[in-house]
Formats: structure tokens, C-alpha cells, sequence
């Protein structure tokens, strides 16, 4: 399987942009071609002199504000027809690639931070047959086994998601390797396993990885279990038919010799975690406050990534304690995800492990294998990408590739010290939809621009993900069919009347906060605020081509001049969508702002009224 990662480019790719005095389409940086390492070397000793040179110009008399805007901005009708194109050409939406008061940069550059994880595909393992002889070894030593009075395992949660969407037949068969989990240190602790099934067909082989994955993902305190841990795994071994069953034992396949060394450390660990955590709060504010310090504590593993090792990185014990080579909370995708999903369930939020492939938006080739987490809020399921928000060690990174003269050292360093900035790039993947999350549109404030207003830098780009049972070759394995279990995070309500007492009708998602609601009218066009439009258009008149409304119970309209169209919508806190019978108009909201853009790369910005 194809593996990648994100990295800091070895150097910016300039772009010049000159301010014309109409309003110029917009260019996007990350369309640009890839420039060699001395093409960008000569652009950016092109650009420092050609900067010098214009400054030491005469500068042109500066013409009025009125003047400027009359010049730049379109006729009514052109107003009129590329705002109708803005809200009316549906599907075509994504967030505005510059922040307005930046428009104007004269040098930018688009980069891209982001890490891969990786999680390689199962190899399924043919059980052995057993002679007679070794079938009643297994026996005998089955009667000899006693297990202890005690354990050393911790799981404080009440909550293990994909027990309860298994088959019967796949709930037996975690139920007994749980039981082999319990105690993997001697060899006697053998379990029975009966089946209808063939324990050689391809049937079984599902079954079994199916429950194996289904018990890792609920028990990462069981972490000897994981496929990937590159230490133990649980061998089956196939018996004579009794009492008209298949007959199957399981047991690990060597003894965990460092058990409780490991186990107690992970505790610990868990215990040293858990105890900053202000459980006063609501399940919200404590789930965030996991994820960010489990970023700020991980590190990614760059060596299980570049080597396609299997190792302790995989695992919950990679982030809290070490990876395989005993370096301290070293792990990769599904260990960040394993970690966050125990860590929230031991104080009572219900959180799973969702897994399947990642990459660009519309990357050729370039999804990895990848594993991220799922976690319930108030009786809502969201996504959480922790691994991808984990950005925690960029300055690290920027020291180590660049000098502290070079252009590249000083805006990096300018950026990853905008504390408001990385703090929104460590939550883009932070509770969102599966939608959102799946075809990821970067907002317009994932774009920042230098002090200076020479460079702009993007460490969230789009992306893309698919769980394994929605990507084409892992539909039918395994590892498509745990995934095929997941719930989908859409906004409503879990099991709500279940739990509320509730009539079906009342279950349904509750209305937005009440200060979303209201009409939305056209405020801001590129540059030019509210003012400059009515002294060009007139008060009333740019307020009339383009309106929404948002209603308290998730509906609203367009409105098109005379014409409307029924919406739905739904908003994360930082991104309203309003859905119609053709598609979804994606708008960020910035500083107050609804924006979206036409094809041109205009910028529409809404207020409400």
C-alpha cells in the first residue's frame, strides 16, 4: 500500500500579483506548477529585487476612495449576474481562498503541513490443523490452566460501540478471544471456540478479523491484540468436529513476557493523563481537552511510516507510553486514535476508531491508509482527526530544515508563533461531519498572510477520506465490513427518544442556536464594505439580488431576485452549508461574515439584517 506523509516544502513558491485598478480574477497558488529548487531560489531573489526597485519608485498620486471604487467595481448588471452565478451555480462552492482585508498581498505562497498516518492492509492467517495427539495436548492443558484472581487490565468505560453491531455468531468469537486477551502470559489459557462455519473458508476469515478488529477497537487497553503491534498475535488452531460443531481453539501465539512491566506503565501513563482533565465540565470541553493534550504529547513516528513497520505505534501504549523501540509516546494514525477513544471512554464519553484512506482533495494515487476517531457529544456522533490536527511539533521541524537567514525559516517561524492561528489549524479536523470530514474544504481562515503582506501560507489544504468499506478495493474484506458498521455523523440526534422519553418526531435534531436565525443579505464584495456598495448601487438595491433565510428549525430559503429556493442547513461553528435540491453552497464564516465566491474568485460576504 502506498504510504506518505506531509512534510514542510524545502522552499516557498513566490507568486507576483499586481494591484490593477479594476477588481482582477484571483489566482490559486496551489494550481501553480511545482518550480525546481533553483527555479524557486531565482524567484525568490527575483522577487527580494523587484520589491527593491518598486520602492524606490515615485509612487503614483493615490487616486480618491471614490474614484477607486467607482473604477473597480462592476456595473450594476455585472453586479447583479455574478452574484446570481455565486448563489445560483450549486456544487461549485469551497471557501474563499484569500481573507478580504488580505486580497491585495503581492507575493504569496500555498504550502501544505499536513501528516499521513498509515494502516496497512490484514493479511488473513490459515489456521493450523491439529493432529489427535495435539488436539488433547490442548485439552490437557486447558484443565491444567487457572487463571488469576486478579487483573492488572483497566477499562472504566461502560461503552464498547461495535459489540453490540456484530453478528451473534461474530459476538462468540470476540467473547473468546477477549478471553485469550485477559491473560496472554502462559500458554495454557486456551478457549474453546464452536462455529457452524468452515474455519477454512473465506466466510470464517471475515468473521473472525471482523470481531478481532471490532474487540481492538472497543479494548485498546488490549493493545498485545491489535494486528499491527508487531510483538503477539492470537493464533487459531482447528479441531476435530464435536457435537455436531466445528471446534476452534485460540491462544496467543507466544507469552507477553513483559506484561506487567507494560501494563502497570500504561496505567500509569493513563492515570498521569486523566488527571489534569477538569471533569467538571461538559462532555464538549472534556473531549477537547483530550484531544489537545494528546497532540500536544504525541509525536508522530516517522520511521514506522517510511519503514511500513508494524510496532507498538500502532497502539494505544505508542502515545501515552512508547513505541516498540522504547522512544516515548511514538506512534502514528491508529494510535492517536486508539488513545483518544480510551482516554474519553474513561471519563464516560462513547468514542470508536474509524479506518480507511486519505489523501488531497482529488489526489491520483495519493490515499494512504489512514485511522481517525469517532466520538458522541451530547448525544451527537462527531469526527475527529487527531493525528492530522497534531502540528504541535512544526518549529522543530522548521529549525531543523532551514537556516535562520533564509525567507522560508523567518515566515514559518512568523506563522507557527500566531498563537490564534495554530489553534485553529490544530482543530480543522476537530468534530465534524462525516461529509465535512470525508471531501474536507479548507476555510477561508486556513490561509495566513505575513505581517507584511508579501506571503501567504497554508498549512490546512482540501483533503480527502474514505472508510474501507466505501473504498474500492477494501469493500468486500474485512476491514470494509467493521467499517460498514460505524455510525454517520450527520448532526442528529442518537437514539433520542430512546433516551429523552421522546416520540419519534420530537427525536429530530434540535434547532439551531437562535442567534443563527434570521435574513442574510450581501454586506461585503472583495475589498469594498457595506458603505462603498450603497454609494455605488444604492441602499436598497444590492440587498434585493441576494438573500437567504434561516430558520429555527434547520430550513430556510434563497431568494433570487423574485424567484426562492427551499433549503436545509446545518453549521459546525464554523462553516454553514446550506443544502438544496441541486447541491450544497459551503460558505466559512470570518470575522462575523457567511462568504462564498463565483467563478471568477469574487467574494461575497453576507450579514445578517
Amino acid at each position: 500500500m502506498k504510504k506518505r506523509q506531509w512534510t514542510i516544502l524545502l522552499a516557498l513558491v513566490l507568486v507576483f500579483s499586481m494591484v490593477l485598478s479594476g477588481c482582477s480574477a484571483k489566482k490559486d497558488a496551489s494550481a501553480a506548477p511545482e518550480a525546481s529548487e533553483s527555479e524557486q531560489e531565482s524567484v525568490v531573489e527575483e522577487s527580494a529585487a523587484s520589491e527593491e526597485e518598486a520602492t524606490s519608485e515615485e509612487a503614483p498620486a493615490e487616486e480618491s476612495a471614490e474614484e477607486s471604487a467607482a473604477a473597480a467595481l462592476p456595473d450594476a448588471d455585472a453586479f447583479s449576474a455574478n452574484l446570481t452565478n455565486a448563489m445560483g451555480t450549486l456544487g461549485d462552492f469551497s471557501a474563499t481562498e484569500e481573507t478580504p482585508a488580505n486580497k491585495d498581498a503581492q507575493v504569496i505562497s500555498g504550502i501544505s503541513m499536513m501528516r499521513r498516518g498509515f494502516i496497512p492492509e490484514i493479511q488473513a492467517v490459515e489456521p493450523e490443523e491439529l493432529t489427535e495427539d495435539e488436539e488433547n495436548q490442548m485439552d490437557r492443558a486447558m484443565r491444567a490452566y487457572t487463571p488469576g484472581s486478579e487483573t492488572l487490565i483497566v477499562n472504566n468505560s461502560d461503552y464498547y460501540y461495535f459489540y453490540d453491531q456484530l453478528s451473534p455468531e461474530m459476538q462468540d468469537i470476540y467473547d473468546a478471544i477477549y478471553l485469550v486477551a485477559m491473560d496472554p502470559t502462559t500458554q495454557n489459557n486456551i478457549i474453546t471456540l464452536y462455529t457452524d462455519q468452515d474455519p477454512n473458508s473465506d466466510a470464517f476469515a471475515v468473521q473472525f478479523y471482523t470481531a478481532l478488529l471490532g474487540l481492538c477497537y472497543d479494548h485498546p487497553e488490549l493493545w498485545w491484540i491489535y494486528p499491527w503491534n508487531g510483538a503477539y498475535n492470537v493464533a487459531a488452531f482447528i479441531g476435530q468436529p464435536a457435537n455436531g460443531h466445528n471446534v476452534v481453539y485460540l491462544q496467543m501465539d507466544k507469552p507477553y513476557e513483559n506484561f506487567e512491566t507494560d501494563v502497570k506503565a500504561f496505567n500509569a501513563a493513563v492515570d498521569e493523563f486523566l488527571k489534569d482533565i477538569d471533569t467538571s465540565k461538559s462532555d464538549a470541553e472534556i473531549a477537547l481537552q483530550v484531544h489537545d493534550k494528546l497532540i500536544n504529547l504525541a509525536i508522530y513516528d516517522n520511521e514506522v511510516l517510511d519503514k511500513n513497520l508494524n510496532d507498538f505505534a500502532h497502539t494505544a501504549f505508542g502515545p501515552l507510553v512508547a513505541n516498540s523501540r522504547g522512544m516515548e509516546h511514538n506512534c502514528v494514525c491508529d494510535g492517536y486514535s486508539l488513545a483518544y477513544e480510551y482516554l474519553v471512554g474513561q471519563l464516560g464519553i462513547p468514542a470508536t476508531v474509524v479506518t480507511g484512506m486519505a489523501g488531497d482533495a482529488g489526489a491520483d494515487g495519493g490515499m494512504g491508509g489512514h485511522a481517525w476517531s469517532m466520538v458522541q457529544i451530547e448525544n451527537r456522533w462527531y469526527e475527529v482527526d487527531s493525528t492530522w490536527d497534531d502540528q504541535t511539533d512544526l518549529e522543530a521541524q522548521i529549525k531543523e530544515q532551514f537556516t535562520p537567514d533564509s525567507v522560508e525559516y523567518q515566515v514559518y517561524m512568523e506563522v507557527v508563533s500566531d498563537t490564534d492561528y495554530m489553534n485553529r489549524v490544530q482543530h480543522a479536523m476537530y468534530r465534524l461531519m462525516t461529509q465535512d470530514i470525508n471531501n474536507y474544504v479548507a476555510p477561508a481562515d486556513m490561509i495566513y498572510y505575513t505581517k507584511d503582506g508579501l506571503y501567504q501560507v497554508t498549512l490546512v489544504g482540501d483533503s480527502q477520506r474514505e472508510r474501507f468499506c466505501d473504498y474500492k478495493d477494501s469493500k468486500d474484506t474485512f476491514q470494509g465490513e467493521i467499517t460498514r458498521l460505524l455510525p454517520i455523523a450527520d448532526g442528529s440526534l442518537v437514539n433520542a427518544a430512546a433516551a429523552e422519553g421522546q416520540t419519534e418526531s420530537e427525536s429530530q435534531e434540535a434547532a439551531p442556536a437562535d442567534e443563527l436565525t434570521g435574513t442574510y443579505y450581501v454586506s461585503m464584495y472583495n475589498d469594498y464594505n457595506e458603505q462603498t456598495l450603497i454609494d455605488t448601487y444604492g441602499a436598497e438595491y444590492y440587498k434585493s439580488l441576494i438573500m437567504f433565510t434561516l430558520n429555527a428549525d434547520g430550513t430556510g430559503a434563497v431568494m433570487l431576485g423574485s424567484e426562492s429556493m427551499d433549503i436545509t442547513y446545518t453549521f459546525d461553528g464554523s462553516t454553514l452549508t446550506l443544502t438544496t435540491s441541486q447541491g450544497d453552497i459551503v460558505m466559512p464564516l470570518v470575522d462575523g461574515h457567511f462568504y462564498c465566491t463565483d467563478v471568477d474568485g469574487n467574494i461575497y460576504g453576507f450579514s445578517k439584517m
